[in-house]
């Protein structure tokens, strides 16, 4: 089962040559407006055009199409690129920065409806031109669909939030408050560049205060490792606390996080010895019920040309998950109660 984090409509579509609409003309004889200055036909108070020219009209298409889009995805780079986020398919977690989760898949990507409307090849140099255009006012009315849509789902889960006494799934449901409005600033950024004002659909609650308001969920989860191996303990205690949660070890707390660390035997290959482990968490209520509300495991590969270097460098590696991943985890079991 897939657990979504961003419930969005947006409407994208990877630019590639044949998935595109196009309203292409008939090449012309005489060049072209757009070739060397803002179409009539096409004027910026309607459209957004992008125009291109290359050796192959196929080319000059595709180099169109990534013109008008690098307005979309510098803006999304530019402002987003060190915001962390968590999605999941399944039992899978995978996590990366918000300007990844819309730029990486797809080189060039932007909002449905971009058109390949004119082309022309100049009779002397044989070069190909195109002119690609979008509609402002019907792909603002697709955006502002998409963010009245997470607006609902922000309103919904803050609902949710205010009526559930259990820590983890009230964690889980500010996040997706949360994320839901992370999702809705990528759009509104998107419909700024649409909107022939610059304004788009100004958000009426505060990305900054929800995010606070998650991050004070999570000091409130009072979670401590237990582990047989006390260097193992004491590493998972300082990441649980780096990540924000409550690991106080003077009091009993509400969740134990058990961690155990798992080897295999050295073996050497060519000129390199490896090391194999595996890093098992459990998290688990501190009651008499003892109720698991998740497992995780973290696989671990480290080598070394000294066979002495190899369990340093386990050490190490251990030492490197940042308070992220433990904050991911935790996440991700919250995010599950709520399938």
């Amino acid at each position: 089962m897939k657990i979504t984090l961003f419930l969005p409509m947006i409407v994208v579509v990877a630019l590639q040559a044949g998935g595109c609409a196009s309203n292409e003309k008939i090449q012309h004889t005489m060049q072209p407006d757009w070739v060397v200055g803002e179409s009539a036909q096409y004027p910026k108070t309607l459209y957004l055009t992008g125009q291109a020219s290359a050796e192959t009209m196929e080319m000059a298409k595709q180099l169109a199409r990534a013109e008008l889009a690098k307005v979309f995805e510098v803006t999304i780079s530019e402002t987003s690129r060190d915001v962390h986020i968590v999605e999941m398919q399944g039992g899978t977690m995978t996590s990366q920065s918000q300007a990844e989760r819309y730029i990486s898949t797809h080189v060039d990507q932007i909002v449905s409806g971009v058109e390949v409307v004119d082309s022309w090849q100049n009779p002397q140099t044989l070069r190909y031109h195109a002119l690609v255009a979008l509609n402002r006012d019907k792909t603002a009315r697709a955006l502002r669909e998409d963010i009245r849509h997470l607006d609902e789902t922000t309103a919904q889960h803050i609902q949710k939030a205010q009526q559930e006494i259990d820590r983890l799934r009230l964690a889980a449901h500010a996040y997706k408050a949360y994320v839901a409005q992370l999702e809705r600033s990528v759009i509104q950024k998107k419909l700024r560049i649409v909107d022939p004002a610059g304004i788009g659909d100004p958000p009426q609650l505060e990305l900054a205060k929800l995010k606070a308001d998650f991050e004070q969920v999570l000091g409130r989860i009072h979670i401590i490792a237990q582990s047989t191996d006390e260097q193992v303990q004491d590493l998972v205690n300082a990441g649980l606390s780096q990540s924000g949660f409550n690991a106080d070890l003077k009091q009993p707390p509400r969740y134990v996080l058990k961690a155990t660390l798992e080897t295999v035997p050295v073996i050497r290959r060519e000129n390199f010895y490896w090391l194999q482990a595996a890093m098992n968490f459990q998290l688990q209520e501190n009651n008499k019920t003892a109720k698991v509300r998740g497992s995780d495991r973290w696989e671990i590969k480290v080598s070394a040309t000294d066979e002495g270097l190899v369990e340093k460098r386990l050490k190490d590696e251990l030492n490197h998950f940042g308070k992220d991943k433990y904050r991911d985890m935790i996440i991700k079991f919250a995010l599950l109660e709520l399938r």
